[in-house]
């Protein structure tokens, strides 16, 4: 037995663009799940991220080149950055060592068209802590966030801990 799917009348005069999803946090009232900065040097690109995050439930600010970028990441507290290779200017893995210099704690992913495998090397000196390599799959991007934000230690803010208060 097939499902039978009713076709909805408005539903046919709707344009893409008029839909957007409400994000989780909306609706439930809750946090985002993190702070990601965004550089890539195409807007399409920028763009295409920043959707995701934002669908994934995250806060993201995107630049178009790392020296903005990383003027905004020393103003602000972020929780993960995506960059680019190939930019004008500062290349994505000269903002990766500035950052991790700046913040050793903050995973760095590389969002590039170039072969994965050049930057093993790079990985294992910590520079970056993940490629993905594009186009990629959108389940496949995802998992490498999600999984980057999950493993990044936490500081947790529990003001009884930090002024003592023992009324627990």
């Amino acid at each position: 037995m097939n499902p039978t799917f009713m076709k909805d009348p408005d539903w046919e005069d709707l344009e893409v663009n008029e839909f957007d999803p409400p994000l989780m946090s909306d609706v439930l009232g809750g946090e985002k799940n993190g702070r990601v900065l965004v550089v890539d040097d195409e807007k399409s690109i920028r763009s295409l991220l920043l959707e995701i995050l934002s669908i994934m439930d995250y806060e993201a600010v995107a630049f178009d080149n790392s020296g903005e970028a990383l003027s905004h990441f020393q103003k602000g507290s972020y929780d993960l950055v995506l960059t680019d290779l190939e930019m004008p200017g500062m290349d994505g893995l000269t903002l990766a060592r500035y950052i991790k210099d700046r913040s050793p704690e903050t995973p760095v992913i590389l969002v590039t068209g170039c072969r994965v495998e050049e930057f093993q090397e790079r990985m294992r000196t910590g520079c970056i802590d993940s490629v993905i390599a594009k186009p990629f799959r959108l389940d496949g991007f995802q998992k490498t966030v999600r999984g980057m934000l999950k493993n990044k230690p936490q500081v947790l803010n529990m003001p009884e801990m930090v002024t003592g208060n023992s009324a627990l």
